[in-house]
């Protein structure tokens, strides 16, 4: 795992976190042919953290990698973060929500997995040793309670639906439950946008983190 701080003592923070089988580079978009890179947008008005997962990080316990993380970070703890994650991402993001609840100020969540239909359908699919190669057979551990993270974090979850397939309304179901913890928080959904959001409307999430 690489975390790239870059700290200029602003009173806010962003802290990025990639999806399965990416890199850091992948906050690196283009939209129109007109490049968009949303760390460097971002950093001019707030500290920014970039983790890069690698292969092997997937093989170990989610609890761990977010424990580490946060051991990096501590330094900006004090400030207001956001951190912004996108599909399996939100599984260290929601870890590190339970364990530390006064770190996040608000987490963005782009098409993520955690616990939903959806991804629950994808583990039947992964034999047992894969299952137990990616820690991700004891959810309950990751996520006690259901999904009953701190109260004061804002939650903005940017779903995708695909008008083209039935709308999974245990998803929906399971994704509102977070939202509501907080009056604040907000599920939008985007109809055909496709699973890699910041890629297709990448000021959306700009806005969102702004607006944060």
């Amino acid at each position: 795992m690489k975390i790239l701080i870059e700290n200029n003592n602003f009173k806010k923070t962003v802290i990025f976190i990639h999806g399965f089988g990416k890199t850091g580079n992948q906050w690196n978009i283009t939209e129109h042919n007109k490049e968009i890179n949303i760390e460097s947008h971002i950093r001019k008005t707030h500290n920014t953290i970039l983790i890069t997962l690698e292969d092997n990080d997937y093989m170990r316990p989610i609890i761990d990698i977010a424990s580490e993380i946060y051991k990096s970070i501590e330094v900006l703890s004090k400030s207001k973060i956001i951190c912004v994650t996108h599909s399996y991402g939100s599984f260290f993001a929601m870890s590190m929500s339970i364990e530390y609840p006064q770190l996040f100020n608000a987490i963005i969540m782009l098409d993520p997995t955690i616990k939903t239909f959806r991804y629950l359908e994808y583990l039947k699919t992964l034999d047992s040793n894969n299952i137990n190669k990616y820690k991700i057979d004891n959810l309950d551990i990751i996520y006690p309670n259901h999904l009953d993270i701190p109260k004061n974090v804002v939650i903005k979850i940017h779903l995708n639906v695909d008008s083209d397939s039935n709308i999974n309304i245990d998803q929906l179901i399971e994704l509102d439950k977070i939202t509501k913890q907080n009056m604040k928080s907000r599920l939008m959904i985007h109809i055909d946008i496709g699973h890699m959001i910041h890629y297709k409307i990448p000021h959306v999430v700009i806005d969102t983190i702004k607006n944060l």
